[in-house]
């Protein structure tokens, strides 16, 4: 067999007969992303314990109902017989992993990854606008009708954080984040817009919440507005493309960094002493799953273990690994959990070669990977979907990134 048949053979695209334009493509994936961010972020503001609307029968019925419209989804798109190989064997993995380490997080995240075919990035953005909303609509019910929770954390006697009833100051920071990135992705042309945003987020962190991480993300996507600008009227600038390279060198910096840190971390050392502290302990946490439940090949639980901390609802927390580069090898093991952080990193290395206007704010959440494994969350980072562009690339209608054919109103 020659090698133009078997090119022939595995690049053939393939498609079921029942044809669905772009346009049902997208509101079917908008409604199973925005009931997916509902239940992963309802969880988050205690609506069981409140007993507010959502009940165990809801969050089923909005499960089943998203199922569905995934299974739509992934039916009616094009696909080519290499590509369903790789997507076959990565989905294979993945469960693999989740069944040792009863994390599922990687596996939905490329469930949505795989079914983003022909999905623009306003969709994804409008996506998380009507979650955000919904689940601020649905806190402020509660304490309208006197459920409020709030857990106030305090570094200090002078340094109080509010959580705003979510159950950690940390994650509302994280909602916020998301808020932020829903608006970037809709309005992206409109700088001042953005910016705005931005700093309107960063005064709600820095008064309220104060989580550090937070707000140096959103002063790193603040601060790199401007060059995304550019980026847009320059897409061949040298100078860009070299600020663009030193980017990801430094996030391969900060991988390689979290790993030597959190591996070789020593008590009796003040320089690692005032790391840790920098990072909130979490240096210190890393070290003790590392050097106590060591490396596996496919990942391992860490329901055994006890970081001596507990929710607003005195529930403990078992495992906290607030590193997005150590926790992925913790959970998924050094291949499974291996291959996922190499492939930000490459997809990283690949948007900065080709100046997109993806790069910045694909960056962002890996800068913060030092301190937060927010990468991997597709309820917290929107850019997750950059990875449908380089899947199905060539065989969609229309790309998240390319000018549109069908363009929504």
């Amino acid at each position: 067999m020659t090698v133009r048949a078997l090119k022939h053979i595995f690049g053939t695209p393939i498609q079921i007969p029942l044809h669905i334009d772009v346009l049902m493509q997208r509101v079917i994936f908008a409604v199973a992303f925005t009931f997916f961010l509902i239940i992963q972020w309802q969880s988050h503001i205690y609506l069981y314990q409140r007993d507010i609307l959502i009940t165990d029968f809801l969050v089923t019925t909005l499960k089943a109902l998203l199922f569905v419209l995934l299974f739509i989804k992934l039916i009616v798109q094009r696909y080519d017989l290499i590509r369903l190989i790789l997507i076959s064997a990565i989905a294979f993995f993945l469960l693999f992993s989740a069944v040792r380490s009863h994390d599922k997080t990687a596996l939905w995240t490329f469930l949505f990854i795989i079914s983003a075919q022909n999905v623009d990035w306003k969709t994804v953005g409008w996506s998380g606008i009507s979650a955000t909303s919904s689940i601020i609509l649905l806190d402020a019910s509660a304490n309208f009708m006197g459920r409020s929770v709030e857990y106030i954390d305090s570094r200090d006697l002078h340094d109080l954080r509010f959580s705003l009833g979510f159950s950690h100051p940390n994650l509302t920071a994280l909602f916020v984040f998301l808020f932020v990135m829903s608006v970037y992705l809709i309005w992206r042309k409109h700088i001042v817009l953005v910016g705005l945003t931005i700093l309107g987020a960063l005064a709600i962190i820095v008064i309220l919440l104060r989580s550090r991480t937070e707000v140096i993300g959103l002063l790193v996507l603040l601060l790199l507005l401007p060059l995304n600008y550019l980026q847009k009227r320059c897409p061949r600038s040298r100078f860009l493309r070299f600020i663009n390279y030193c980017i990801c060198l430094g996030c391969d910096l900060i991988c390689i960094i979290s790993f030597l840190a959190s591996y070789y971390f020593e008590k009796n050392s003040s320089v690692f002493l005032i790391l840790d502290k920098l990072f909130s302990g979490r240096l210190n946490l890393l070290h003790g799953y590392l050097h106590g439940g060591g490396l596996t090949l496919f990942g391992r639980t860490y329901s055994d273990f006890s970081t001596g901390m507990v929710n607003s609802f005195g529930s403990e927390v078992s495992f906290l690994a607030d590193n997005f580069y150590v926790r992925s090898i913790l959970l998924y093991g050094v291949i499974v959990g291996g291959i996922v952080v190499i492939s930000f990193l490459v997809i990283q290395w690949e948007l900065a070669k080709d100046n997109s206007e993806d790069f910045y704010p694909f960056s962002v959440p890996l800068i913060m990977g030092i301190a937060e494994s927010l990468a991997l969350f597709a309820d917290k980072n929107l850019m997750i979907f950059v990875f449908s562009r380089a899947l199905y690339k060539g065989l969609e209608q229309e790309s998240l990134h390319t000018g549109p054919k069908h363009k929504l109103s």
